[in-house]
């Protein structure tokens, strides 16, 4: 009964949300983008070949807040390239994106993939000048698998970030262990505490939580359990259900900056969705 549960929770109720026929949307909106916007795609941050992220640098020039976007698909699919339509109110809002690719299951385990974007995070502290990137104005959002790897980032960061955007995310590893993914991408007794968010030490990082109504009860639950503990710890969380959304079309949001998840981005940033400056 169990394993049915977690099969249905964490498998067959997404597959359930025809995630097809959004990623076939975002992929065209982005091809649109690539093909228009000025932005500079695979930039190397280590050696391999799914070590690269595009830059969406914002209009007006000069050092630049930024977005950090980290994909989902459970670490063992997704690319960069099927985001970039998240990124032009960004730009327009003086704002840089940058969508960042990693090494996927089963090439990689998953703590190659967090170990992935720490040397993303040096790479971009290295090359913050040339980038136009300040440092002190970060903010990292991720959706599913990206929001667990945004939340392990929140509080592993060589320096500060301004806040976290998760979206519909994986906080709490145990019920994949002994799964397909979980096998795939290295989860084992002795790991799966260790790189759970909710049962490591908690980040100070501000951090918004969404979920969609149409998620699954389980990412509904990890979510809330997370925000419950960050909150009585002390530390700075807001959860919001979209009623709209499922699992897939909730990544909209991100690309609208008047959207619920445009406006808590702009939160973090300390910027209001009104002013330009």
């Amino acid at each position: 009964m169990r394993s049915s549960w977690i099969q249905h929770q964490y498998f067959d109720g997404l597959a359930s949300q025809s995630p097809e026929k959004y990623m076939e949307d975002y992929q065209r909106r982005s091809g649109s983008v690539l093909a228009k916007a000025a932005c500079s795609t695979d930039i190397e941050y280590g050696p391999h070949d799914r070590h690269g992220f595009d830059y969406f640098q914002a209009l007006g020039g000069g050092s630049s807040p930024t977005l950090i976007f980290i994909h989902g698909g459970y670490w063992v699919r997704g690319d960069k390239s099927s985001y970039a339509f998240i990124a032009p109110e960004w730009i327009a809002r003086g704002i840089n994106v940058i969508n960042l690719n990693y090494r996927l299951g089963p090439h990689t385990t998953i703590d190659g993939i967090n170990a992935d974007i720490a040397l993303f995070m040096r790479s971009l502290m290295d090359s913050q000048k040339a980038l136009n990137v300040d440092l002190d104005e970060l903010v990292v959002c991720g959706h599913s698998a990206g929001a667990y790897l945004a939340a392990i980032l929140s509080g592993t960061s060589p320096t500060p970030l301004k806040g976290a955007c998760l979206i519909s995310g994986l906080y709490d590893l145990r019920p994949l262990l002994g799964t397909h993914i979980g096998d795939e991408i290295g989860l084992k007794n002795d790991n799966i505490i260790a790189l759970s968010p909710v049962l490591r030490e908690l980040s100070p990082t501000p951090t918004s939580f969404f979920f969609g109504k149409q998620d699954t009860d389980a990412f509904k639950s990890q979510t809330q359990a997370f925000v419950n503990l960050r909150c009585a710890n002390g530390f700075e969380a807001s959860c919001l259900e979209l009623a709209k959304d499922n699992h897939f079309s909730i990544i909209n949001g991100i690309a609208a900056l008047e959207s619920p998840i445009g406006r808590a981005i702009l939160s973090l940033f300390n910027r209001e969705s009104a002013d330009r400056d």
